[in-house]
This record gives structure tokens, C-alpha cells and sequence, in this order.
């Protein structure tokens, strides 16, 4: 399957800007700068790392769900549509936190003093893409053993689902280092901590 051009533009833009950060980094005068500032940088450009490889890996996603709607067994579609959704949802949570359904990001002053809780519904989130992750692997191997499914595609698919699990992560460990800057109720704190070990999911 071809990758929407589209796509693949807004994949290489995360690349250039991954590379620019890095650029900067590396030629910036640290010793100019505040500490809280200098100290932060390593994360910068790990975080950087972390959505360059997410965009890396997003046309495969893409080339799974169109994929997807050529399969002919249904208990592995199914799964494999579940799956693409929750990753959806994971991706629209970690690119668009605090959004509203307009699309907007609220100001503080709309906020009604309320705490936005986005890393407990990442957590909801990640364990929810795990579990429909290992279900459509599940789905996908029985296919396979049964010969619904010919080798060959069994393993493309096979891959790409491994592709998704891994964007997804890559995506989600850049959100947690985002949160260890700042969280929205103006306090300090790991967002690591928030988002438990328990949502990686296995290979």
C-alpha cells in the first residue's frame, strides 16, 4: 500500500524539527543559561528522539489500516479495527492534551479550577490500547495456525501491528517527559510516576 503524500510530508517535518533541536542543543552556550534551563535540555532532545521515531513509524500505520479492510477473517479484523482505534485515541491524547472538542486548547481561565487528570486518562488510555494490542496479536497467530491467513501476510501484519505498539509507546514516553517540566495545575512533577509500567506493553 502507498503512503498518503500527505503523510509522508508531515512525518519528514517531525524529522526536520527532530534534527533542528538537536542542532540547537549541541551548539547552544549552556553555560548562558539558567540551570533549570541547561538541565532541561537532555530531555528536550530525548523527547525530540522520541516523536522523530513516532513519525518514523506512523506511515506503517497507516498501510495497516488499509491493510485491515482486506482481510477476510473476521475475529482478526475486528481486533485489528479495535486496536487502530484505541491507538488513535492514544495518539489524539498525546498530541492534543487539555484540548476541548472544538479542537482549541483551553486557557487557565477555563480550566474552573478543575485538574485536567491527563495522566490518569493515559493511564485509562495505554492499558486499553494494551489490552486490545495483545487481543489482535492473539486473533492474528490463530489465524495464521489455521491457515485463514497465508504466512506471508500473517507476518506483514504481524510487523506492523509491532510498528503501532511501538509508536504508540515512543509517543506516550514523550508525553510523560513533557509532564516532568510542568503539569497545568502549577505544580512539579514526574508524569512518570502517573503512568505506571503496568501500560507497556509486551513484544
Amino acid at each position: 500500500h502507498k503512503t498518503p503524500r500527505s503523510l509522508e510530508r508531515k512525518s519528514q517535518a517531525v524529522n526536520a524539527l527532530g534534527e533542528a533541536v538537536n542542532e540547537f542543543t549541541i551548539n547552544v552556550r549552556m553555560e548562558d543559561m539558567a540551570r533549570d534551563v541547561a538541565e532541561a535540555l537532555p530531555n528536550m532532545i530525548r523527547i525530540a528522539r522520541y516523536l522523530e521515531e513516532a513519525s518514523h513509524l506512523l506511515p506503517e500505520i497507516q498501510a495497516l489500516a488499509l491493510q485491515t479492510e482486506t482481510l477476510t477473517k473476521k475475529a482478526a479484523k475486528d481486533e485489528l479495527l479495535t486496536v487502530l482505534e484505541d491507538t488513535k485515541n492514544a495518539i489524539s491524547l498525546f498530541a492534543f492534551p487539555y484540548n476541548d472538542e472544538s479542537g482549541s486548547v483551553k486557557s487557565e481561565n477555563e480550566q474552573t479550577g478543575k485538574k485536567p487528570g491527563h495522566y490518569d486518562e493515559a493511564v485509562i488510555v495505554m492499558d486499553k490500547f494494551a489490552t486490545s494490542y495483545q487481543t489482535a496479536k492473539a486473533s492474528l497467530l490463530k489465524a495464521a495456525a489455521s491457515r485463514s491467513l497465508s504466512p506471508e501476510q500473517a507476518d506483514e501484519v504481524l510487523d506492523r501491528l509491532s510498528h503501532m505498539r511501538r509508536m504508540t509507546e515512543q509517543m506516550a514516553k514523550a508525553d510523560r517527559m513533557l509532564g516532568t517540566f510542568s503539569t497545568f495545575d502549577g505544580t512539579k512533577e514526574s508524569a512518570s510516576e502517573n503512568i505506571s509500567g503496568k501500560s507497556q506493553t509486551a513484544a
